[in-house]
């Protein structure tokens, strides 16, 4: 029950960023590493930041899920 309302917890945090915000800070993100806008290399760094941001997010669910379940 405990991992249910976790899991409700953290959509409800993640949609405190609407996914248009988080693209454009992906966006700046790109051109800061020196992209730009309309080539194959931004939007391959668009990807990529897009794929970390995610890799972020289902890490984060299972430190807190592991937490919940008393596990280190």
């Amino acid at each position: 029950m405990r991992v249910a309302i976790l899991i409700a917890i953290a959509f409800t945090l993640s949609a405190c960023v609407s996914q248009q915000e988080r693209d454009a800070g992906h966006a700046t993100r790109c051109e800061q590493f020196g992209f730009q806008r309309g080539t194959e290399a931004f939007s391959s760094c668009l990807m990529q930041q897009d794929s970390d941001w995610k890799r972020e997010q289902e890490a984060w669910m299972l430190r807190s899920k592991m937490s919940l379940q008393g596990k280190p």
